[in-house]
């Protein structure tokens, strides 16, 4: 890499920001983070990246105190070569304390005898580490499942090709709801599998059995191996059984959903019922703008869930036509203008927001974001109201209907980021990440729903927090106390945030940015280095846009 040709990118932002990130994690995550950002981004080859990946982990080597069942699923319309090539790659393991079994044998309950078991389909192969590396992962976190990261494969001229990488993320149960992206590569603790087997009759197909195991242990007892040491033989997604599968799984959990196929083979459209008709309120603050703030409240308007309140949060307007705006619209049917003197402070605001407000469940909304879809609240209420879910955010696109916010990423540099910032609205996106519900570590605050007994449970929004982060502060907050953000891209809106809009100028401001980064990183040092859950660590830092890279 020529050092030299980046000298002229350099700046004094860009050389603080370095100097901060190479004093929190020191000279190795420091070299990575620049090489990273620096050498030419070309997209990898994902059979090179393999390749060179999985060279890396040769050197492992573990006790073999866990015995392994290996259970294979002969579906017996499948060739008896394709078993052959599952069995072989289970007898090349370097890890050797296992039993292979039959997943129909009659006798199975009397034969299984390790600790935990994999269910294996006909064709699918193992990677010669892979009951190593799961026996790594489990003697340090003795948890009741673990799943692993799967690409599939195909033989052409005798040789084995690695294509369609499955890169996933932490338990996601609203992910999970929409496509079974744990799929085969899941291994877990043998009474786990005999109670669902005495709950069902049988080994269920993969997608009712991994719900089935999030229904009984959920996030804590169910962990995530970020390693691509499963490939997976290409089959036929039997959509009408996954679909049965999906819909016995919200009865059994005592949830009325409707569940529709989607334009996308294997993913499914979720939509909750509401239950009640619960008072919402939408808290907008404002600063002058009255005519962004009109396109605001016309496109509340058009919604088609009624028992709101609208809380208008004036903070130092200075404009005539912003009060002769006020004037005109004061005696609208559920809007009330409250009046905040303060200087501003966007969490202080919100947070008085909420004490003057009586809905059981809270909107935060920026007065420059235009709703799209009609039954935006009813959609966020059917998230906001499930036992588990935290803060509920949009789908928010740019005036030019590219995307400016689609989840929020946790960074090691720069803190967060957002997904697919700057896609295209119809672009595609890898495995579809941009257009199904899937829990993330934050949403942004410019349109946000989260119940009040949840905001109050984690003491509202940081009020050391006054411009930046504070959204995400929150987020965090919640999946500390145990609850599931999520981002619900069927929810869209316009957000005319400038799109080029950078780091406040003046030195107060960026001084200020600082501090609130800084604080950031000191609350969430463990978060942020450990790396998102919800964003795969092989994955790019740089883009956001879940391209192949990773900061491992």
């Amino acid at each position: 890499m020529e050092f030299t040709r980046y000298l002229k990118y350099l700046s004094y932002d860009k050389i603080w920001k370095a100097m901060r990130y190479y004093r929190f994690y020191g000279t190795t995550e420091f070299v990575r983070m620049f090489r990273d950002k620096f050498e030419n981004s070309i997209p990898l080859d994902y059979e090179k990246w393999y390749k060179k990946n999985r060279k890396k982990r040769e050197k492992i080597e573990v006790s073999e105190s866990i015995a392994f069942n290996i259970l294979i699923k002969n579906d017996y319309k499948y060739k008896e070569e394709l078993l052959d090539t599952t069995v072989s790659s289970i007898l090349r393991q370097r890890y050797k304390n296992f039993d292979i079994l039959y997943a129909d044998d009659d006798d199975l309950k009397k034969k299984i005898k390790g600790q935990y078991c994999l269910i294996v389909e006909t064709g699918d192969i193992l990677g010669k580490d892979f009951l190593m590396e799961v026996a790594d992962f489990l003697q340090k976190n003795p948890i009741k499942a673990v799943y692993t990261d799967n690409d599939h494969y195909k033989i052409k001229d005798n040789k084995m090709h690695h294509l369609n990488p499955y890169f996933k993320i932490a338990y996601s149960p609203d992910l999970l709801n929409c496509t079974n992206y744990i799929q085969n590569s899941i291994v877990l603790r043998t009474d786990l599998l005999m109670e669902i087997i005495d709950d069902c009759g049988h080994i269920p197909e993969s997608y009712e059995l991994n719900l089935r195991i999030f229904e009984k242990e959920g996030m804590k007892e169910v962990g995530h191996l970020p390693n691509m040491i499963y490939h997976s033989y290409i089959r036929y997604i039997d959509e009408k059984a996954e679909i049965k599968a999906l819909e016995e799984h919200f009865k059994r959990i005592g949830k009325n959903v409707n569940v529709k196929p989607s334009d996308y083979k294997g993913f499914y459209n979720i939509k909750y019922e509401i239950e009640g008709n619960p008072l919402v309120s939408i808290i907008i603050p404002n600063k002058d703008h009255p005519d962004m703030l009109e396109k605001c409240l016309s496109s509340i308007r058009k919604s088609t869930y009624e028992n709101i309140e609208i809380i208008i949060v004036e903070n130092n307007s200075e404009k005539k036509q912003t009060f002769d705006y006020y004037k005109r619209i004061k005696d609208r049917e559920k809007i009330r203008l409250i009046r905040w003197k303060k200087a501003f402070n966007y969490s202080a605001i919100n947070n008085y927001a909420v004490r003057k407000s009586r809905g059981e469940y809270l909107i935060f909304l920026n007065n420059d974001v235009e709703l799209i879809t009609k039954d935006w609240i009813e959609r966020l209420l059917g998230h906001a109201q499930k036992e588990k879910s935290g803060a509920v955010g949009a789908r928010l696109y740019y005036p030019d209907n590219t995307i400016q916010h689609d989840g929020v990423i946790m960074t090691k540099a720069g803190v967060a980021g957002h997904a697919f910032q700057g896609y295209e609205k119809d672009e595609a996106t890898y495995l579809n990440k941009a257009i199904f519900t899937s829990n993330v570590s934050a949403v942004t605050a410019a349109c946000l729903m989260v119940s009040r007994k949840k905001f109050n449970e984690v003491k509202g929004f940081e009020e050391k927090l006054a411009v930046a982060f504070n959204d995400v502060d929150f987020c965090l907050k919640l999946v500390k106390a145990g609850y599931f953000n999520i981002c619900e891209p069927s929810v869209e809106g316009f957000h005319y945030e400038s799109k080029t809009r950078g780091l406040d100028i003046s030195f107060k401001d960026r001084n200020r940015f600082l501090h609130e980064t800084i604080f950031m990183e000191d609350r969430w040092m463990d978060y942020i280095k450990d790396g998102d859950p919800y964003y795969n660590k092989n994955l790019s830092l740089k883009n956001w846009d879940h391209r192949l890279g990773g900061y491992v």
